[in-house]
């Protein structure tokens, strides 16, 4: 259920672009770290990887059932991404 709701804020920012992303934090700003939004906050946390990668993945094309796999930098010299297998259960 959370990684819905990652998959759908990241769906919209890919759309919308970052200052969406930042209405969502500054509504949540009163909850920060402990909110439902929280990973928005923390930066190392796996939900915020994830959330990162997901935004960069709908950005290129990749849809809620099917991804790259590959690994990949979103930035050159930057870390390599390694996605997450693409194991889409429907429920």
């Amino acid at each position: 259920l959370r990684r819905k709701m990652i998959d759908r804020l990241a769906k919209y920012v890919a759309q919308e672009g970052h200052a969406f992303e930042q209405i969502i934090m500054e509504r949540e700003s009163q909850e920060g770290a402990n909110g439902n939004f929280g990973f928005l906050f923390k930066h190392d946390t796996p939900d915020n990887v994830y959330y990162r990668w997901r935004t960069f993945a709908f950005a290129q094309g990749d849809n809620f059932k099917s991804w790259h796999t590959d690994p990949f930098r979103i930035t050159e010299d930057g870390p390599w991404w390694i996605p997450p297998p693409c194991e889409f259960v429907d429920d």
